[in-house]
């Protein structure tokens, strides 16, 4: 016996008969079409967490865990950043340590890492601005 035999309707593809064609067959609108809401960037981070970290994260892993989630510059805010030491370098082209680092750490909102303080400084280093030590 054919499966065709086994079938007592015919079969809802979602294409129209011919006389549905002709009526003006009515598709789907697009208020239907719904779009998957993406998580935030705290609800992927605790997700990731939850994923290593099954059984909950160990004391001793506190500091190295914390350490991966720490906010680093963006190219646009290293630019920013440097553009602003610019605005406010003295006649000898040259800004303080302690400036950068104030700027920096309003940016970040905390206190700025050696790898953010190495970008900043290169960016200022290659438009001629030194840094007083």
């Amino acid at each position: 016996m054919r499966l065709a035999d086994k079938v007592d309707e015919p079969l809802e593809l979602g294409v129209p008969s011919a006389d549905e064609a002709r009526e003006g067959w009515a598709q789907a609108a697009s208020e239907d079409v719904v779009e998957p809401v993406r998580p935030s960037i705290v609800e992927r981070v605790v997700d990731w967490l939850r994923i290593g970290y099954p059984e909950g994260v160990p004391s001793n892993d506190y500091v190295p865990v914390l350490a991966l989630l720490r906010r680093r510059l963006t190219d646009d805010e290293v630019t920013r950043v440097a553009e602003k030491l610019v605005e406010i370098a003295d006649a000898d082209r040259e800004v303080e340590m302690e400036d950068a680092q104030a700027i920096m750490g309003k940016v970040l909102d905390g206190i700025p890492d050696e790898a953010d303080m190495d970008r900043v400084l290169e960016h200022l280093r290659a438009n001629g601005v030194t840094i007083a030590e």
